[in-house]
């Protein structure tokens, strides 16, 4: 049988501690008793009686430890479900306010803004022109004026003589005018009274999408802690 040399053992040779060394049984049991050496494997009847214990024992621990780590698992699920009921509530939120119509006053402003901007490039093409042909002189002035002609002024599109007006100088022109107009033609199409004010949209708005946000990653923190308590890639 095969013993662990737990001390300096001499037999046909000197054997130092963690050798291997094969004996008879008799004698085994001799030096196993004086601390000499340790079966390398253990009577089963001996193992029961020294393990036993520790085994059960070590269960109850077990047993308790998984009874905790189910109740954690099931807090931090509750917590994630919660967090994602919260965004969903949001999110129709958002939809709501998003999707909903704007009154007549926000619609009328938002067309102001368009035709604003249509206009935009008429100043920009107008300072192009001014930058390469504009010639400010009283004699260039007087001359078309004492002569009759036309003044070398773009007024229809910004950088040419021609009569034909472009677009953006019709929005920068008569911006005004049309909207007016355009304003006018709503009257026969229908907008809500109560509609929510386009301003109070949009600070509810950025302050729905910062909550969803830190919601989010709340949720998403929650979910690798519990993926790396629970051994999950």
């Amino acid at each position: 049988m095969k013993y662990k040399v737990l001390s300096n053992l001499s037999r046909d040779r000197n054997y130092l501690p963690g050798d291997i060394v094969e004996l008879v049984e008799v004698e085994g049991k001799h030096l196993t008793d004086s601390g000499v050496v340790e079966p390398m494997v253990k009577p089963f009847g001996d193992l029961s009686r020294r393990t036993s214990p520790a085994i059960q024992f070590e269960d109850g621990e077990i047993s308790s430890l998984f009874s905790s780590l189910q109740t954690v698992t099931d807090s931090v699920l509750q917590k994630i479900s919660d967090a994602d009921g919260k965004i969903a509530k949001l999110e129709a939120e958002r939809s709501l306010l998003t999707d909903s119509p704007v009154s007549r006053d926000d619609f009328m402003a938002y067309i102001r803004a368009d035709i604003e901007r249509r206009g935009e490039d008429y100043k920009r093409v107008l300072v192009r022109w001014q930058g390469k042909w504009f010639e400010n002189t009283f004699s260039r002035w007087e001359g078309f004026q004492e002569s009759g002609k036309q003044q070398p002024i773009p007024y229809l599109d910004g950088e040419t003589f021609s009569t034909a007006m472009s677009t953006q100088g019709l929005f920068w022109l008569f911006g005004e005018q049309i909207a007016a107009r355009f304003g006018e033609a709503l009257e026969a199409l229908p907008f809500p009274d109560d509609a929510i004010p386009v301003e109070e949209r949009r600070i509810r708005i950025a302050a729905i999408d910062a909550e969803i946000a830190g919601l989010a990653a709340h949720r998403d923190s929650l979910a690798a802690q519990l993926k790396v308590v629970l051994g999950e890639p």
